[in-house]
């Protein structure tokens, strides 16, 4: 009796344990079956986040190039247009009647308003006089607009007539172009000016900042001496760094120009026009 009662006993105690076993089993089993559900669930939430995040910045990067290339599209036309204002305007700046005088002509943006100008520019006689006239687009992009300077008739100007010279951007974005003026009064005497011009408020202002003056006596002897602007005896070194100290502050870089001569105009005007403020835009 006593045996048999233990063997129900380690039976009973058996299932119990079966059962416990069993339940674990399922417990384990229903965990480990969630704990995946979840891993799927949040690998699910991460690719299509990461998805979604991809698509966005796609689009962004869509837009944005969309965005540049409407902006290009429109500076283009835009330039295109100022161009044609130039070219149907050819009778205002065009020099071609004026016999004897060789004229030379170029597209630039000297204020960078956004308005083109046009330059005409010549260099005449021995004594290497320049005169130059500048035209910009109107507001409305209808007509040319002359921008005056302050000089007196018959005065030289500066000798714009160069590929390429010397900047100083002001702060405030202003940017003035180095400047040289040779002047030859005989064959034994001549001037070299160097100075700044800038164009702003509709006018070229034009400002002088010293001189060297060359008197040669001889084919072997010569005698230089310099001067401010204001007619103040200055050492070379002086005149030198003449510019440097008149804009001291400024971002000093260079500009590019692309001259026509009136002979080489030809039939495709608009392209020549046009390649001449590529060159200048494109510096």
């Amino acid at each position: 009796m006593y045996k048999k009662g233990l063997m129900i006993l380690l039976s009973g105690c058996m299932l119990v344990s079966l059962a416990a076993c069993s339940k674990t089993t399922n417990e384990n089993e229903s965990s480990s079956a969630t704990e995946q559900q979840e891993v799927s669930d949040s690998t699910a939430d991460t690719t299509t986040e990461a998805e979604t995040s991809s698509s966005q910045e796609s689009t962004d990067v869509t837009t944005s190039t969309e965005k540049s290339g409407d902006k290009e599209e429109q500076d283009s036309s835009d330039v295109s247009d100022q161009i044609k204002v130039i070219e149907d305007n050819k009778d205002v700046w065009s020099r071609a009647d004026y016999e004897g005088e060789e004229y030379s002509y170029t597209v630039t943006d000297l204020d960078h308003d956004g308005y083109l100008e046009i330059i005409t520019a010549t260099l005449q006689g021995s004594g290497f006089y320049t005169y130059f006239d500048v035209y910009e687009v109107s507001e409305d992009k209808t007509k040319l607009v002359e921008q005056p300077y302050d000089s007196e008739e018959g005065e030289s100007l500066p000798d714009i007539i160069e590929t390429t010279v010397d900047t100083y951007t002001m702060p405030d974005g202003t940017v003035n172009y180095a400047y040289t003026d040779i002047l030859r009064a005989s064959a034994a005497d001549g001037y070299e000016l160097i100075g700044y011009f800038s164009l702003g408020d509709g006018k070229i202002t034009i400002t002088p900042v010293a001189s060297k003056y060359t008197l040669s006596e001889t084919e072997e002897e010569s005698t230089t001496t310099y001067a401010d602007a204001d007619d103040k005896e200055i050492t070379e070194d002086d005149f030198n760094a003449a510019l440097d100290n008149a804009l001291s502050g400024a971002t000093k870089g260079t500009q590019k120009f692309q001259w026509i001569a009136e002979e080489d105009w030809n039939d495709d005007i608009t392209d020549q026009l046009k390649s001449a403020y590529e060159t200048f835009a494109n510096n």
